[in-house]
Formats: C-alpha cells, structure tokens, sequence
C-alpha cells in the first residue's frame, strides 16, 4: 500500500464528507480513483464481503510491514502534479 499526503484543505475537504464514498477528480472532471473516509469504513465491509474474506486479503505480518514501513512517503503536490493538477 502507498501513502499520499495532503495538504490540510483537501483533507478539510474529505473529512467534511464524512459518512460518504467519495469520488477523486482532476481540476477536468476525469475519475482518479475513490476515497472512503476511515471512521466511516469502521468496523463495515463491503456489500457481499464477510469477514473470513477480509482477514484473507492480508497476513498479521503484511499489515505490520505496511505500518513500520519506512518506504517513499509521496507529497500531494507530486501526486498532483503527476495528473497535470496544479
């Protein structure tokens, strides 16, 4: 998994839409990708998933790795700049 920062009124932005799926969209309205705030996602799953599925995507040790990693953290400028937003 790879980390994106941003900056504190984007994220005033998405955490405003709290409760909510969001959809990402460069400054043309085309489709980045999908965001789902994380209090919102607390203890739910997707339509169709149960639980046993969940805890299979991933071992004990691939969620501790991701969260000691200490891999290339990626900026929200460089992100936008890499979709042409400035």
């Amino acid at each position: 998994m790879t980390r994106v920062q941003i900056d504190n009124s984007l994220r005033d932005q998405f955490l405003a839409q709290r409760g909510t799926d969001i959809e990402v969209c460069d400054q043309s309205g085309n489709l980045i990708g999908f965001f789902r705030p994380f209090e919102s996602n607390r203890g739910k799953l997707p339509p169709g998933m149960t639980m046993s599925e969940a805890e299979a995507m991933f071992s004990r040790e691939e969620l501790e790795a991701s969260r000691n990693s200490t891999g290339r953290r990626i900026p929200m400028d460089e992100v936008l700049r890499h979709f042409g937003v400035q």
